[in-house]
């Protein structure tokens, strides 16, 4: 039997999030994945506003201008910076998941463009508010945030590996 990822479990899982849920466990992960995370998903205390915060996505240490993938295809929702999340990508791969690639260096692809999984679409960099190069990478099913390794750990156990 398949593990269902946080918020997943139970009978009472509805065709929407069935859909999303079996789209997400088709992703892939957008940098290498011996990237250490020097943030998880959940509640912190936030590095530069020192207040306690909810982290809606991995901070995954890579140096500036690492190659940042796409996890999955789709259609490159935002392509934009702001003071906050950076040069940030949002695609959106259909049934309700997005992801969001925040904090690059420099965007590949515009707004509007189809990606391939896999495809190169950014470089990691430290824009908006940011300690230090890494890639915030963010994953939402019916616009509601999940961590992204509940995915990992579930595709993994149904392909009957043994190890993350």
């Amino acid at each position: 039997a398949r593990q269902l990822p946080p918020g997943f479990e139970g009978s009472s899982v509805g065709a929407a999030q069935a859909l999303a849920l079996s789209t997400a466990l088709m992703l892939g992960w957008p940098v290498a994945e011996s990237a250490p995370v020097t943030s998880p998903f959940g509640y912190r205390t936030h590095p530069t506003l020192r207040t306690r915060r909810m982290h809606t996505g991995v901070d995954l240490s890579v140096r500036t201008g690492t190659q940042v993938s796409a996890v999955a295809a789709g259609v490159v929702r935002r392509a934009s910076e702001d003071s906050v999340n950076g040069r940030v990508l949002v695609l959106d791969h259909g049934r309700g998941v997005t992801t969001a690639y925040c904090h690059n260096s420099e965007l590949l692809v515009k707004a509007g463009a189809r990606v391939e999984k896999g495809q190169a679409i950014a470089l990691s960099g430290s824009t908006g508010r940011s300690t230090g190069p890494h890639l915030h990478y963010q994953l939402e099913l019916a616009a509601r945030p999940v961590d992204p390794f509940g995915f990992r750990t579930a595709l993994r156990v149904a392909d009957g590996a043994t190890e993350l």
